[in-house]
């Protein structure tokens, strides 16, 4: 870990429950001196704010992907949600600093919530389409998790879903169900 907090609050996450909505930042000497104590090769940054627009993450990640680009033959996992930046530069910088891969949740926050949400704008499904190939541009991988069950769902979402994923040019993606939905009680367990 080397963010801690989230101020954005996105409805089911439990980062700003767990761990307050003030952002904390590790010293980047330490998590440099923790990558190199370790006789591994991948590393996964937990964090699910490394993404965030922001001046303050945005500096800290730039600190920190300048330090791991110097480290030799490591590979960084990246967690994140559709709230990360639109910015082709900040992406460079990151596989710069070697984050091959960038592991994306949906479901919870703003923008993935709309985008499978039945008539979501059509702005919002281009911005999130263009996204996952500027990841990909980069060098990085994208890797969706995409949740389902929410109750702003219908059956449409899988629909969506293969059709996001195959316009983003997808190619891995995991699945998880939402376990406080009142759509998936006692009596609609999934096999």
């Amino acid at each position: 870990e080397a963010i801690r907090g989230c101020f954005i609050n996105c409805e089911g996450c439990s980062i700003p429950f767990k761990n307050g909505a003030m952002l904390r930042f590790r010293k980047v000497e330490e998590v440099i001196k923790d990558i190199k104590s370790m006789p591994f090769k991948e590393f996964y940054l937990t964090d699910d704010t490394v993404f965030l627009a922001g001046k303050r993450v945005r500096k800290y990640m730039e600190e920190l992907m300048e330090a791991t680009s110097e480290i030799d033959d490591i590979k960084i996992f990246a967690a994140s949600t559709m709230m990360q930046p639109y910015d082709d530069e900040y992406l460079k910088i990151m596989a710069k600093g070697k984050v091959e891969s960038v592991y994306t949740v949906f479901g919870y926050d703003r923008r993935s919530t709309e985008l499978f949400t039945p008539g979501g704008s059509r702005e919002n499904w281009d911005h999130c389409v263009d996204l996952a190939k500027r990841i990909n541009d980069t060098g990085m991988h994208f890797f969706a998790s995409f949740g389902v069950g929410f109750d702003y769902m219908d059956k449409s979402q899988f629909d969506l879903i293969l059709e996001y994923s195959r316009d983003a040019g997808l190619d891995l993606a995991e699945f998880y169900i939402d376990r406080k939905s009142t759509r998936l009680n006692s009596s609609h367990r999934i096999r």
